[in-house]
């Protein structure tokens, strides 16, 4: 089979969308008969995703990196437009290869994207988060793919809200996975109270964990990991709180580096509110161990039981976050007990060689289809 994975933010971009394109990536290779061709943006500044897959050596793999006339990253910016725009200039740039070569599927990960693939090409488009309102542009998107992939309920479910074009039958739920024998607990000491992981953007809820540890007082450690265009304004927060003494900001780390975070934080702390699909950074964490609080909204409860992986509490209350914390920090049994729980959670249901025989086998499955029906 051969797969074309069509996304321009891969090779610069650092998220949960280019975490799973790379572990798809890596798995996928795996499996005798896949031919993968990854199309993306050139790039000045490739991701550490990037830079490890251009170091795969596989003949089943080819890299196509196309240039384009904006080479600046979005990253750090908060405009979905900007995000749209770079998906535009890099799909008028994929003509050509459609033209020249046939895949048998070709897989998006941005809505967006799936306006560029020719309609003598099948096309998946995987859904990973929500779109914060309708739009033109989406209801356009969705009318392209052939299938839709979601990694929860609640994203599938969101989708078909917002555009009920979409068949339902032509949307399925498969669950992300992780790499599970990477990502492992260890025992070292504990050297922070509460670890964040993830984008500094407003829905990832971090405003609502600094004024949570306002309101606790007792002395704590919190680490911060990730970067992103909140960041000016995180910064500007806790120093106004006179926080500075508690939090601790760290960027740009390879995962030998976050799975030694996740192992020395007593707890995990993922406050989202808003559009998310099931965050990899809360099954990573789950991975190590380590004992988890995380908002009831979204997909997270689609991982997170209450009281028996990790604890939940109220969205945007940062009140009920931090008597949650504090039940934690007090009890070493129930931490100890959440993080085993989650821990084997991922061992028997959320491990990429499971995830990633669910959606080869779906591959395949659409592919036949599509292959006889064309007969």
């Amino acid at each position: 089979m051969k797969i074309a994975i069509h996304n321009a933010q891969f090779s610069s971009h650092v998220g949960g969308t280019e975490r799973l394109i790379y572990y798809q990536i890596k798995n996928l290779l795996n499996i005798p008969g896949v031919k993968i061709t990854l199309i993306t943006k050139k790039t000045n500044n490739p991701s550490i995703f990037f830079k490890e897959i251009k170091h795969i050596s596989n003949g089943n793999l080819r890299i196509i990196e196309l240039k384009t006339k904006n080479m600046t990253n979005n990253y750090n910016s908060n405009n979905p437009l900007k995000w749209h725009i770079e998906s535009l200039e890099f799909g008028l740039c994929t003509n050509q290869i459609y033209q020249k070569e046939k895949f048998d599927l070709v897989i998006t990960h941005f809505s967006t994207d799936s306006i560029f693939i020719p309609l003598n090409q099948k096309n998946i488009l995987h859904l990973h988060g929500v779109p914060s309102t309708y739009s033109e542009m989406g209801e356009i998107s969705t009318k392209r793919p052939d299938y839709f992939i979601a990694v929860s309920k609640y994203v599938r479910n969101n989708w078909l809200k917002l555009y009920p074009s979409i068949k339902k039958e032509k949307i399925e739920v498969i669950y992300p996975g992780i790499e599970s024998d990477k990502f492992i607990r260890k025992d070292v000491q504990k050297s922070f109270d509460v670890l964040f992981v993830g984008r500094f953007i407003s829905i990832k809820g971090i405003n609502d964990l600094i004024d949570a540890i306002s309101l606790i007082k007792i002395p704590l450690k919190i680490c911060l990991v990730g970067t992103g265009p909140e960041r000016r304004n995180i910064i500007k927060k806790i120093l106004k709180l006179n926080l500075n003494d508690k939090f601790s900001i760290v960027s740009n780390i390879n995962d030998n580096s976050l799975i030694n975070f996740y192992n020395a934080a007593k707890i995990t702390v993922f406050p989202s509110y808003a559009k998310e699909g099931v965050l990899l950074t809360m099954l990573e964490a789950a991975s190590c161990g380590c004992a988890i609080i995380t908002s009831n909204s979204c997909s997270m409860p689609e991982f997170l039981k209450n009281n028996r992986n990790g604890l939940l509490f109220k969205p945007k209350d940062p009140k009920d976050l931090a008597s949650k914390i504090i039940k934690l920090l007090l009890d070493d049994r129930l931490r100890l007990s959440l993080g085993k729980n989650a821990e084997k959670d991922i061992r028997n249901k959320w491990d990429n060689k499971i995830r990633i025989k669910e959606l080869i086998n779906k591959y395949y499955k659409f592919w036949r289809k599509n292959a006889r029906s064309t007969f």
